[in-house]
């Protein structure tokens, strides 16, 4: 049997007051499927940068369009970057406790 996700009113507004919260180049953790997404306001785009897309990776994919937003996924490798920046991006998102080690919470998300 396939699961097509159908999103609710409260789905879509949720989503969309969070794409209005988070800042210019901010991230998002989602910690139970260790994703971290970044968003681009410019060009309305939320990029998976980190992680496997899973099942809210579904509900974004069907909810982003439907507020003017693409879903992309343009995985950035720890080792492409300096490993402050990095930790940076896993402390912003909330997921620095889950992997564990001290972050410099000081450094910012390189823009794309």
């Amino acid at each position: 049997m396939n699961w097509k996700y159908q999103p609710s009113a409260s789905d879509i507004q949720w989503t969309r007051c969070l794409t209005e919260k988070i800042r210019d180049g901010g991230v998002w953790g989602i910690p139970r499927e260790q994703t971290v997404y970044q968003f681009d306001k410019t060009h309305k785009k939320l990029r998976l940068i980190y992680g496997s897309p899973g099942m809210d990776f579904a509900a974004l994919k069907a909810i982003c369009p439907l507020i003017g937003w693409e879903l992309v996924i343009e995985l950035v490798e720890p080792k492409t970057m300096p490993p402050s920046e990095w930790q940076a991006i896993l402390v912003e998102s909330g997921m620095g406790k889950t992997l564990g080690g001290t972050y410099d919470i000081h450094s910012r998300i390189p823009k794309r």
